[in-house]
């Protein structure tokens, strides 16, 4: 619930300076913090043990449909095994909003050459990206990951993408946000063996 306090709070702050914004998208994602709450106490939690984390961090504009994709080198074997994803305002602009994670696609694929996302619809309307899924299906709350990697020079790469096309975005008042993917990371060997096999 620390969650629905934060946003609650700055829904406040916002809605103080500016009461138009208090009927609008921010309201609905207000409402849906508290339900996924709910579903979050009643979840019966996995926690697999990951004492590495290691980030995937991009800006991702009102104005432009893609943020650049952002490669991450894995330098040694290990197991991820899950993942929290956050979404950041970084537009200060009065009445400019937070976008809901549900606004924004990732496209994830490993080494070039294997993709973990698609979209499974028969019939996608021209122009619409068939390899993407939504932001909100990579918190840890919904799933576990269990992607083991077992090469020391795998590549694990993302994109950000709008899920709406942008003049839907500047219709809602969405504002460029900051995309963070924390991962949790269960290292296949320890850190001294890590050492040894990589040699000096």
């Amino acid at each position: 619930m620390d969650k629905l306090r934060r946003a609650f709070i700055a829904f406040y702050d916002r809605v103080r300076a500016s009461p138009s914004l208090s009927v609008g998208p921010e309201l609905e994602r207000l409402k849906e913090i508290a339900e996924a709450g709910d579903v979050a106490v009643a979840y019966a939690q996995k926690s697999p043990v990951a004492n590495v984390t290691w980030m995937q961090r991009a800006i991702l504009q009102a104005a432009k449909a893609e943020a650049p994709q952002l490669p991450m080198e894995i330098t040694y074997a290990c197991k991820i095994v899950g993942c929290v994803p956050t979404v950041l305002l970084v537009t200060a602009a009065q009445g400019v909003v937070e976008p809901p994670l549900e606004a924004i696609d990732v496209f994830m694929q490993l080494d070039r050459t294997e993709t973990f996302t698609a979209r499974q619809d028969k019939l996608l309307s021209s122009g619409q990206d068939s390899q993407v899924v939504n932001l909100a299906a990579f918190a840890d709350v919904v799933r576990s990951f269990e992607l083991d990697l077992n090469n020391d020079n795998n590549v694990l790469s993302v994109t950000f993408k709008w899920a709406v096309d942008l003049t839907v975005v500047a219709a809602f008042g969405w504002g460029d946000v900051q995309i963070s993917l924390n991962w949790f990371v269960d290292p296949k060997l320890k850190y001294g063996e890590r050492a040894f096999a990589k040699g000096p």
